[in-house]
């Protein structure tokens, strides 16, 4: 089992989240919608995210930290902000490459789960997922997400339109 610690985001995080996003973005055939040398956030811009997501009671980052301090994980839970959708939030997954295939992912999704249950808040988490991107389609069904449709061409990645899976998880 990989060494990690699951931890909360704090404004303090937010050049490595940069830089982490940076190098998720560079990455070959990424399943994320960044393309090669996008940066998608100022650090100012991205540090008023973490303080929002902090205070917000429908919202949450968590980050997935090694022994050194490296994020080898990024999770977030971005719940609306007006009042026909406060209920809901969008979840966003990514892990370094070389911490791929670990659980690592599943105990971050889980984190996000608990939590929405938890607050009381949430009754649904939505999340595109590339079609291609069959790993994350697993650990999504294995969690409870179902499949509501496909978002055809939605990006495009790697010089072709590609097609995104809307999952949704309701919450009791």
């Amino acid at each position: 089992m990989p060494n990690y610690t699951l931890r909360t985001a704090v404004p303090d995080d937010a050049q490595s989240i940069i830089d982490y996003l940076g190098a998720l973005a560079d990455e070959p055939y990424n399943n994320t919608s960044l393309s090669p040398g996008e940066r998608p956030y100022t650090l100012e811009a991205e540090r008023k995210i973490i303080v929002d997501m902090e205070a917000a009671p429908n919202s949450l980052m968590l980050l997935a930290v090694d022994p050194q301090g490296q994020m080898v994980g990024l999770a977030t839970l971005a719940g609306g902000s007006r009042a026909a959708v406060y209920h809901t939030a969008v979840i966003g997954l990514s892990l370094r490459p070389e911490w791929r295939g670990q659980g690592i992912g599943t105990e971050l999704m889980r984190g996000l789960i608990d939590y929405a249950r938890q607050g009381g808040v949430l009754k649904r988490l939505e999340l595109l997922v590339l079609t291609s991107n069959e790993r994350g389609i697993h650990i999504y069904r294995k969690l409870g997400f179902v499949e509501e449709g496909i978002h055809k061409g939605r990006l495009f990645k790697d010089g072709a339109y590609v097609d995104d899976l809307s999952m949704a998880l309701l919450l009791d």
